[in-house]
């Protein structure tokens, strides 16, 4: 795992999917800041694009995270997917998710600043 920059957390959470017309259900297994490992009975292909939609809330304002990535690794009724593109919203909700799973915020601080200044 010596390509990992960013701590994973267990988050057990339904998303749907988009992967060109097709709008999918799956569930995320774990997540980080740079990616995530996604259940889903619907087979998904190697580097195929796929937009996920995080519901968080629904009432009395939805929070939704909107993530896109890229397939990296399949397997059987899983897939590991490369976020390539988020807002800078979805990114902060993401980070906090993050912060509050780790126990501490300063250990996703840390993992961000090495990952953005280059040095592994």
């Amino acid at each position: 795992m010596g390509g990992r920059k960013f701590s994973r957390i267990l988050f057990d959470r339904e998303v749907l999917l988009r992967i060109g017309d097709a709008v999918l259900r799956g569930e995320i297994e774990n997540l980080s800041l740079q990616g995530a490992l996604l259940k889903t009975e619907h087979p998904l292909k190697l580097q195929d694009i796929v937009n996920i939609e995080l519901r968080l809330s629904d009432e009395p304002t939805p929070l939704i995270l909107e993530l896109q990535g890229t397939v990296v690794r399949c397997e059987q009724e899983k897939a590991a997917i490369h976020f390539t593109r988020m807002e800078p919203d979805s990114f902060i909700h993401l980070k906090n998710i993050m912060a509050y799973n780790q126990g501490d915020e300063a250990i996703v601080r840390d993992e961000l600043a090495k990952y953005l200044s280059g040095k592994d």
